[in-house]
Order: C-alpha cells, then sequence, then structure tokens
C-alpha cells in the first residue's frame, strides 16, 4: 500500500538543499501548503507529476521507494506545460489493458466495483482510484513509469528492483 508519508518524505528529501518558499515557488503553491507537506501532507498528485516530469523522477521510486530515483528515460526531458495534468484516459486505458480480454463485469468482480464503474473508467469520466492503481501494479507486476507515463519497460524484473537509488 502506498504510504503517504513515505511518499512526502522522498519528496521532500530530494528536495533537502532548498528551502520551503524555493519549493513552494517551483510548484506554485502557498508557503502555507508546502510547509504542509513536511509536518502532515502528500503533496497533491499534480504537484508530483511536475515533480517527476521536471526533475526525471521515477514513480516507483517515489511511490515504493523501488529503483532507481532518476529515471533514465526521463533525464534531459521537460515538461510541455508548467503544470502537467494526470491524463486520466491514458492511465485508465493503460489500467484496463492490463484486464485485456476479460468482460467489463469480471473486471468489476476482481476489483469488487460495479460493471458502471468500470465503464466510467474506461470512457475516462473518472480516474480509477489509487487502490486499484496499486492492486495492478502488485498483481501484474507492472511499473508505476509505465502506468503513469507510458514509459517502458512496462513489468518490473529483479535487475530493475535491485538498482540503487541515485
Amino acid at each position: 500500500m502506498i504510504d503517504k508519508i513515505d511518499v512526502a518524505k522522498r519528496f521532500l528529501d530530494f528536495h533537502s538543499n532548498m528551502t520551503y518558499i524555493e519549493i513552494a515557488k517551483k510548484y506554485g503553491v502557498s508557503l502555507v501548503t508546502a510547509l504542509n507537506w513536511g509536518s502532515w501532507g502528500t503533496p497533491s498528485w499534480k504537484a508530483l507529476k511536475y515533480f517527476c516530469d521536471c526533475d526525471g523522477i521515477s514513480w516507483d521510486w517515489l511511490l515504493d521507494g523501488k529503483g532507481p530515483m532518476i529515471h533514465p528515460a526521463k533525464t534531459g526531458k521537460k515538461p510541455r506545460v508548467k503544470r502537467p495534468e494526470f491524463s486520466t484516459y491514458r492511465l485508465n486505458n493503460r489500467f484496463l489493458k492490463l484486464f485485456q480480454g476479460m468482460k467489463y463485469r469480471d473486471i468489476a468482480a476482481e476489483l469488487d466495483v460495479t460493471s458502471s464503474v468500470v465503464s466510467e473508467w474506461r470512457h475516462g469520466k473518472s480516474q480509477v482510484p489509487w487502490k486499484r492503481l496499486e492492486h495492478a501494479v502488485q498483481k501484474f507486476n507492472v511499473r508505476w513509469d509505465w502506468l503513469i507515463d507510458g514509459i517502458e519497460p512496462k513489468y518490473r524484473d529483479s535487475e530493475w528492483e535491485k538498482s540503487p537509488p541515485q
């Protein structure tokens, strides 16, 4: 299970050479919001997306603490927009590809939701909740970087797991 405190700690550890004022400015939030990240909260997923895109951070390292901190496919790339959003449609689509060949009712039964919820995910009307995404990561041994950003490789392997954080 994703531990939000660990995510916030890794986020702040990466920014250990910055003041909270600098962090707030970088992510376009108030100083109070940045201070809250340090005391009890996790940055918004929007801020985390910007963080991962700007700084080349691996979602797998950020969310699970596994694999290298810096993702080789992300180095040197900057986001196209200042505050990138999750593409709910793309994220949901990659998630549902994992259940390829299954009917909505079978997917719904496995995930303990209704078929109409699966249909909403398919059509981008709502985002698959993090708890369900985490279920897929564990069950199918896929990487967060693939699920969120579509960056290959899709699956985790023992070599990747052993990569020391950078």
